[in-house]
């Protein structure tokens, strides 16, 4: 039962490892979009429509912007699922980690319920030993 409970344990431990690495991963992309959107949107706050003489570069211009903000939507619908995964992977570790727990307070219980036995076994023992030298007597 011991090797038992090791094993998960030790299984359990090894798909909170990975958890936590799939984590650090989401969490450098979630920086790197957030970093994306930090700078469109710095490029976009920079753009300054006074400066065009034609029409035809305000159009362009207009339709440049128009991606940018396209790309940023996208982005932020991007950043809203990365979050998503990362808040369902917290609680997935979270789960692990209370597994792990449970498992290490069980395999401690069983081991005092071992050490109540073997002292109970001592006991009798030692009980019979003296009713034995007692009655002897």
């Amino acid at each position: 039962m011991k090797k038992t409970l090791e094993k998960y344990k030790s299984l359990e431990k090894r798909n909170l490892n990975l958890l936590k690495k799939e984590l650090q991963e989401l969490q450098q992309k979630i920086e790197d979009i957030e970093y994306q959107i930090k700078n469109l949107n710095e490029n976009l706050l920079s753009f300054d429509y006074r400066k065009f003489q034609y029409i035809f570069e305000f159009h362009l211009a207009n339709s440049y912007i128009n991606n940018l903000r396209n790309k940023i939507q996208e982005l932020n619908n991007e950043l809203r699922k990365l979050y998503k995964q990362e808040e369902d992977l917290k609680s997935k570790i979270v789960e692990l980690n209370a597994k792990i727990k449970a498992v290490e307070k069980y395999t401690e219980k069983l081991e005092e319920e071992k050490l109540k036995e073997i002292l109970k076994k001592e006991g009798a023992i030692i009980d019979e030993i003296f009713s034995r030298k007692f009655n002897d007597n």
